[in-house]
């Protein structure tokens, strides 16, 4: 068999390898200076394995197959939809999007991972190596499309199977970047944000602990002042659909089950919420810009706040005044001192659990439990109680 196009010579010398065959070693310029080739060059296929190739050449390419399974996933948000198609395109495409399923093995696999490893993968030149947790879900995702073709029936194994992503690098403890702000220092940090919503927003975000994505999609009809127990009910949020266009968010659930939850404030909260919800239509955003013109001015009298907007024009700006030379302080810093002011005043982990809207409270545990003061000075208590009975023994 002999094949002349230089793209159908790539797809038979995928076919052949899958099939466990070799493409003679004076064609092997062709599959390496690819499309610099004269193309009128001719591929001899080894007549051992012809009659495998045919058979190889039927299965699906790996990049339309993976659009299909990204396509028909189901319970996903359209923004996790369109990173896959990105990642895909950009991370797994350009190695073996062209190639039949059966041609995608674990050598291949290998080396691509080695690739985005070490930095040489082509959409890498130029860049920085990717890092582990990328690589992590990079992998996840191009082996999650290789098991849906194997219960389709396309390939007779995973490729992905025992394969290792490599091992992480090393990334700063949970006491490194965990930043939670000292009563005084935030009473300072929020003297200098401008008065209004702006404030406002941060106010509520010390008070209550919710992510930026919740605390920007509340409505009036989610904050509850009138019957004692003052709360604000969380019941969406801001997703990003990485879409690419000017309005790429739009309005989803929360970040998981747990995360759809009530969290009781304080009189002052409810005192700066019972202020943005006066008089304002229920489906009224509670934080919007001072703007009265836009896309969003009929419904709420002003356009929701973007954390892009907002980090650079008020929240930096007043960080660099209260730490001008101490280490960065991120909105989400917020949430973190919410939870160390709990855990502080003894509060227990399931609280913090609840009203942070962790899925488990091993994350909890994992992000915060080192705050916690009882566990150190048990510790340290059981040391000094064990060394104290070693010396009487002595």
């Amino acid at each position: 068999m002999t094949v002349s196009r230089l793209d159908e010579a790539k797809r038979i010398e995928a076919a052949i390898v899958a099939a466990g065959g070799h493409l003679p070693e004076e064609h092997r310029h062709l599959l390496r200076g690819a499309r610099r080739v004269d193309t009128s060059e001719s591929v001899n296929v080894p007549a051992e394995v012809e009659q495998s190739v045919p058979a190889a050449l039927e299965a699906p390419t790996f990049a339309d197959y993976a659009e299909q399974h990204v396509a028909n996933l189901t319970g996903v948000e359209e923004g996790y939809r369109a990173q896959y198609r990105r990642d895909v395109a950009r991370h797994m495409t350009p190695v073996f999007g062209d190639l039949p399923l059966t041609a995608v093995n674990r050598s291949l696999v290998r080396g691509w991972l080695r690739g985005l490893e070490a930095g040489t993968h082509p959409w890498l030149v130029g860049r920085p190596p990717l890092a582990y947790r990328t690589r992590k879900r990079l992998a996840t995702e191009a082996g999650a499309v290789m098991r849906a073709a194997l219960a389709d029936e396309l390939i007779v194994r995973d490729p992905f199977v025992g394969v290792r992503v490599g091992k992480p690098e090393h990334t700063a403890s949970r006491q490194e970047t965990i930043r939670a702000l000292t009563h005084d220092e935030w009473r300072r940090l929020e003297a200098e944000l401008p008065a209004g919503v702006y404030r406002d927003l941060a106010t509520v975000a010390v008070g209550t602990g919710l992510r930026w994505s919740e605390l920007t999609a509340l409505e009036c009809r989610h904050v509850v002042l009138d019957d004692g127990r003052p709360r604000v009910e969380v019941r969406q949020a801001w997703k990003d659909t990485r879409a690419g266009k000017a309005d790429r968010y739009e309005i989803g659930r929360p970040k998981s089950d747990r995360s759809v939850r009530e969290v009781t404030v304080g009189a002052g909260v409810a005192q700066v919420l019972a202020r943005l919800v006066a008089d304002r239509p229920e489906d009224a955003y509670v934080f919007t810009t001072p703007a009265t013109s836009g896309t969003h001015a009929g419904r709420q009298g002003g356009a929701p706040i973007r954390s892009a907007n907002y980090r650079h024009r008020v929240w930096a700006p007043a960080v660099a005044r209260v730490f001008p030379h101490g280490r960065g302080v991120r909105f989400h810093d917020l949430r973190h001192t919410h939870a160390s002011w709990l855990i502080n005043a003894g509060r227990p982990l399931t609280e913090v659990q609840r009203r942070l809207g962790h899925e488990s409270i091993q994350l909890t545990s994992d992000t915060y439990g080192w705050l916690l003061p009882s566990s150190t000075d048990a510790a340290v208590a059981a040391i000094e109680a064990a060394m104290a009975a070693e010396a009487e023994v002595a």
